[in-house]
């Protein structure tokens, strides 16, 4: 059950000036309407538009960058040079409030959600992750930057993204590649773990591993 005025749903209550918090008939709470939490999670990496709740009140926005790849082990004239692992993607968050920080109209979040580095195939170097973003209409929005290639957080294993508690929920961060880096062993998981570094000590081509892609979630309650 809601309440109306005619055909349009309201969104606050108030006696005289007071904000209302809660209203009921009898023993049964009308308004709001008794929201049960949602998690939404996006994991693949490409544009993404989550709907939001129509009876929901606050959204808590999440996203993670993309990991960086590692960097290539040393061949040739570096021969000897084991690459350094990639660092992992950044965390980025924010606590909306309809009716504060997006109006009651805004009915969509949409973003996109990063990719992790690809696989670095020269010496030394490596690929940044891309970042993770989320907006909509009337709120600037979020962006979560992706790790650097071949920064070395780690050494030559990849950077863990570690876990981040916010708003009472945790979000589990991606594991780094452990190295030496290959695209099957030693790639970041998503969301946000940095690629390991490829492995110096063998000729030829030593890649370093690609980084975990980002990720974007959103808690409505």
């Amino acid at each position: 059950m809601a309440l109306y005025k005619t055909a349009t749903k309201i969104r606050n209550v108030y006696k005289g000036t007071v904000d209302v918090n809660t209203v009921y008939l009898g023993t049964q709470q009308i308004w709001p309407i008794p929201f049960t939490g949602a998690l939404t999670s996006f994991t693949a990496v490409g544009a993404y538009t989550y709907n939001i709740p129509d009876d929901c009140r606050i959204i808590d926005a999440v996203v993670c960058g993309g990991g960086g790849s590692g960097g290539g082990g040393g061949a040739y004239v570096f021969y000897g040079t084991n690459g350094l692992g990639g660092n992992a993607g950044a965390w980025a968050t924010y606590r909306l409030v309809r009716g504060v920080d997006i109006p009651w109209s805004t009915t969509t979040i949409t973003g996109t959600v990063g990719a992790g580095g690809p696989l670095y195939g020269a010496a030394g170097g490596g690929n940044a992750g891309s970042a993770s973003t989320a907006l909509a209409t009337g709120w600037a929005g979020l962006s979560a930057a992706g790790g650097a290639g071949g920064g070395g957080a780690a050494g030559n294993n990849g950077q863990t993204r570690l876990n981040l508690t916010f708003d009472g929920r945790t979000y589990t961060g991606g594991a780094g590649g452990n190295f030496p880096g290959s695209a099957a062993t030693g790639a970041g998981s998503q969301p946000g773990g940095g690629g390991a570094g490829g492995n110096g000590w063998n000729t030829g081509a030593n890649p370093g591993a690609p980084g975990g892609a980002g990720a974007a979630y959103f808690y409505a309650y």
